[in-house]
């Protein structure tokens, strides 16, 4: 910069910018709330022994006055059960000679597979 451009730039006026206000934060909307039709199952901490003692100042002992809740959405793994398949088998009791029919099996994924169909997808999906 030569002498005359750094003597211009200091005589050249500030420029007025507006003057931002100092804004309150923004109030924290809380938690959404979980959907009521799910089940709630509750599971109670209790204070340790020595918190539930006898107060240091007086000598009674602390009732019990409420609780802190929170709630989170969580998930009870797969149940596994045993899917029992029966085909019916007939036969004719007149005509021995016929044998007897069985209902054709329904196609598996994995014939003759001691899980299901449907837990080997569940466990190929996750």
């Amino acid at each position: 910069m030569s002498q005359a451009e750094v003597q211009a730039e200091s005589e050249r006026a500030q420029l007025k910018l507006p003057l931002r206000r100092a804004t309150q934060p923004a109030k924290h909307p809380g938690r959404q709330e979980l959907p009521a039709h799910l089940p709630r199952i509750e599971k109670i901490i209790p204070c340790r022994p020595e918190s539930a003692a006898a107060d240091s100042q007086c000598g009674k002992d602390k009732d019990l006055i409420g609780y802190e809740t929170s709630e989170q959405l969580d998930v009870e793994p797969a149940k596994h059960f045993v899917l029992v398949t029966k085909r019916e088998k007939r036969a004719c009791r007149q005509c021995e000679e016929q044998g007897d029919e069985t209902a054709a099996l329904p196609a598996r994924i994995i014939p003759k597979s001691l899980v299901s169909d449907r837990l080997i997808i569940d466990t190929v999906v996750n």
